[in-house]
């Protein structure tokens, strides 16, 4: 009988393999699957004595210890936390070269840097012929150039920026879908093996969950001897001890829309808070932490390259009110603030280039409105308050966005009239003009530690940075895509399904079941002859 039991082991223990390969082929194209494989050991063995070579055991047959999912835990690690390096850097270079899209330099015919040649070369026309209405009709119509090529690429900047805002929102939300996915499969695991059942499908659907998480946030994670896994971002924990801790939204600044994920069960958009204190930040953004922040996931790269609002040329001058904090400017939250605001002017992908844009295009209009209320007019009159350029509304800086042309001046031959080109009011020369050239070409303007820089220096400036952050991005989501498909390529060979392989399994397992089956119709038989035949005379 011992034979019996034997031989029924073996069968189910090559029924288990023949359901267990069975099942590898069929979800050979599901997403996320891991080949599993029926693991099996050796079952006591029973001494019947012993002699000079040593003791003398029978075999009772095989053991089934459990149905493995074949995956390589090293090798999982490794691709979740390269895939969110590339994503970081997919989105940075995208949004790189929607930048220069804006800018028009290598797309549009009538680029950036050819409007303010224009603008240059119409100044140098007014110097040969002052008088002319021609010329000055011409400077006008430079000047109104300038400033829609400016306006347009400012506009194309805030789109952006307002695009990258909902996408932030979206990835939020996609987040805490999959952290409530994870977590009720955490549940389901638990319970399931529990009572000792496989619940390798579930797994590999977490998985797949923590794969599609790793993209969006830089994550670290660990399985707990009830079988859940815990999730923490950022040194803070996202799926811990049965419960999830959820991202919201917060306000970056009480005059604009734009958003930040915090902690919190609310619902709504919480509003924006000085102190930080009505929700813990996912990220603590700022100059002196940013080198040793990781470059990891979707969000953290939106959140970069939109910045907390936008710039402008004034922005680095820009400090809290100190009566707002309990100790003043000695508050740490005060200290925080200015190094939000230095970190989103100077760090952020799109305010940083607003604010070098708006550098140059605030140097040329004020260069060129303060040079011409010196001056005199046609009519040998000085105005003191005239200006080319004015602000929209009468109010705030001369930045992008906010500045039109004097309505005064542009459209007739009465309003160029009333240029004030001349230095003298007796002549109609353009001594006003020539002081516009020379200052033009002075290097007085350092941006964030540069050498000093002229009107022209600036641009270069803003489009060759530009041109090498966009170009060290696409380098490195080329080397992180290689990275990332050699590493994915490592987890298929081992987890991946092979039928070939499978079907070499299935004959294997069908062989031993016919063994197995085969001993036992054998052992069948000999109790048959032992019971029904034994004995009986003539037989």
């Amino acid at each position: 009988m011992m034979g019996m039991n034997t031989a029924t082991s073996g069968l189910h223990a090559a029924q288990s393999g023949l359901n267990v390969t069975g099942h590898n082929m069929a979800n050979n194209q599901v997403k996320g699957f891991s080949r599993q494989r029926s693991i099996q050991q050796d079952m006591w063995y029973r001494g019947v004595g012993s002699n000079a070579n040593g003791k003398m055991q029978i075999g009772t047959g095989v053991d089934i210890i459990g149905i493995r999912q074949i995956r390589n835990e090293f090798l999982d690690l490794n691709y979740r936390k390269e895939v969110g390096k590339l994503n970081y850097f997919n989105t940075k270079y995208s949004i790189g070269m929607d930048i220069q899209s804006a800018v028009g330099e290598l797309q549009s015919a009538y680029a950036t840097q050819t409007v303010i040649t224009d603008l240059w070369s119409s100044l140098q026309d007014l110097t040969i012929d002052p008088s002319s209405i021609e010329t000055r009709g011409n400077f006008i119509s430079t000047c109104i150039s300038f400033l829609d090529k400016m306006d347009n690429m400012y506009r194309r900047l805030t789109l952006d920026q307002n695009n990258l805002n909902e996408e932030v929102i979206k990835t939020v939300d996609n987040i805490n879908q999959i952290t409530e996915e994870i977590h009720n499969l955490n549940i389901v695991i638990r319970e399931q093996e529990a009572y000792g059942q496989y619940a390798n499908d579930y797994r590999d659907q977490r998985n797949l969950l923590l794969d599609e998480l790793s993209k969006l946030i830089n994550i670290e994670y660990k399985e707990n001897s009830n079988g859940e896994v815990q999730v923490f971002t950022e040194g803070k924990e996202l799926i811990s001890n049965g419960t999830v801790n959820k991202l919201g939204l917060r306000y970056t600044s009480p005059n604009y829309s734009f958003v930040e994920p915090v902690f919190t069960n609310s619902k709504e958009i919480l509003p924006f808070d000085k102190t930080f204190k009505n929700a813990k930040s996912l990220y603590n953004f700022c100059e002196k932490g940013r080198d040793n922040t990781e470059e990891s996931g979707h969000l953290k790269s939106l959140l970069i390259s939109r910045g907390f609002y936008p710039a402008n040329f004034d922005s680095l001058n820009y400090k809290p009110n100190p009566d707002d904090y309990p100790n003043g400017e000695n508050d740490e939250n005060y200290k925080i603030a200015l190094e939000r605001n230095k970190f989103n002017a100077t760090k952020s992908t799109i305010p940083k280039a607003m604010r070098e844009l708006d550098i140059l295009f605030n140097k040329i209009i004020t260069l060129i409105n303060d040079s011409f209320a010196d001056g005199y007019n046609l009519n040998g009159e000085n105005d003191p308050n005239f200006k080319v350029f004015e602000l929209k509304n009468g109010k705030g800086l001369y930045s992008l966005g906010n500045v039109i042309i004097n309505p005064k001046v542009s459209g007739s031959p009465e309003g160029y009239n009333l240029l004030q080109l001349s230095k003298n009011p007796d002549k109609g020369d353009a001594g006003v003009v020539k002081d516009i050239l020379e200052k033009w070409k002075e290097k007085n303007t350092s941006i964030d530690g540069s050498p000093q820089m002229n009107i022209d220096g600036i641009y270069s400036y803003f489009i060759n940075n530009l041109a090498e952050e966009v170009k060290r991005d696409k380098d490195k989501l080329g080397s992180q895509e290689i990275l990332v498909n050699k590493t994915d390529s490592a987890r298929m060979e081992i987890s991946g399904v092979s039928l070939d392989e499978e079907m070499s399994n299935m004959m294997i397992y069908q062989h031993a079941y016919n063994a197995a089956a085969r001993m036992i119709n054998t052992i069948d038989s000999m109790i048959d002859t032992l019971v029904n035949r034994t004995g009986r005379v003539g037989l």
